[in-house]
């Protein structure tokens, strides 16, 4: 039997999980950190898919990893 406390652990990291720097992002995208900003800053990426801090950008690893065909594509043509 699971407790709160294991599950409130549990929810916590499925959350942290499903959040990566712009680093990261890159790497998935095969790209640059500066490639990612770059999209950012000319709209690419909708306000719910990425949270800027300060000088760290973060996004929804689930929307990188919806456009993983996408870069792919991009990058043969």
């Amino acid at each position: 039997m699971v407790d709160k406390t294991q599950a409130l652990i549990i929810v916590r990291d499925e959350i942290i999980n499903q959040v990566i720097t712009s680093t990261e992002a890159g790497e998935i995208l095969n790209v640059t950190d500066s490639y990612i900003r770059k999209l950012v800053s000319i709209g690419e990426f909708e306000g719910w898919e990425y949270r800027k801090t300060s000088k760290v950008l973060l996004f929804n690893k689930e929307s990188i990893l919806n456009r993983v065909n996408k870069f792919n594509k991009r990058k043969r043509e």
